[in-house]
C-alpha cells in the first residue's frame, strides 16, 4: 500500500502546499488484468483519508494519442466500456473532460448527464479548443516547431 510519504515529496514543488484539492488518475491502464487498479484506488482513498487530497478525479472517456497511433481502429477496445469499468472501481468525485463549443453536442450532453446521475463534478479541459476559439487563430501564421515539438527560437 502507498503511504503519504510517497505523495508528500511532490508538494515540495509548490511552496507552502501540504494538500491538493483534486488529484487525478489521468489514464485507465492499470497493468495486465488491472493488477494495479485496486492498489491505486486504495492509495488514493488513503491520501484522501489523511487529508493530503480533497477529491479524487479521473479522466472522462478518451483514447490516448499513443493508443490511436499504435493500435488500428478495428483493434481498439471500447473506450466507453473501459471508462465505465474504471469509474466503477475508482468512484471518483470529479471527472476531467475535454469540452468546448466545437465538441459534438451529444458527447457533451452525455458526459454531463452521466456526471449528474452519479453526483460527480466536472472539470473542463481545453475550453478554448487549444486557441481555436480565441478569434486569433491564423493557420497561415502557425509557429514553427523544432525537433522534439518545441517552438523554434
Amino acid at each position: 500500500m502507498a503511504s503519504a510519504g510517497c505523495l508528500r515529496p511532490g508538494f515540495d514543488v509548490f511552496a507552502g502546499t501540504d494538500r491538493l484539492d483534486v488529484y487525478f488518475l489521468h489514464h485507465s491502464n492499470f497493468g495486465d488484468g488491472d493488477r494495479w487498479l485496486g492498489p491505486a484506488v486504495e492509495a488514493m482513498r488513503g491520501f484522501q483519508g489523511e487529508g493530503l487530497i480533497g477529491a479524487i478525479g479521473m479522466r472522462g472517456p478518451h483514447r490516448f494519442a499513443l493508443d490511436r497511433l499504435a493500435v488500428a481502429p478495428g483493434q481498439r477496445g471500447d473506450k466507453t466500456a473501459r471508462f465505465r469499468a474504471v469509474f466503477e472501481a475508482v468512484d471518483p468525485d470529479v471527472l476531467a473532460v475535454r469540452d468546448n463549443l466545437l465538441s459534438p453536442a451529444a458527447s457533451s450532453q452525455g458526459i454531463f448527464a452521466f456526471a449528474e446521475q452519479h453526483n460527480v463534478g466536472v472539470l473542463i479541459n481545453k475550453p478554448l479548443a487549444q486557441g481555436l476559439l480565441t478569434g486569433t487563430y491564423d493557420p497561415a501564421g502557425m509557429p514553427a516547431f523544432g525537433e522534439g515539438g518545441s517552438p523554434a527560437a
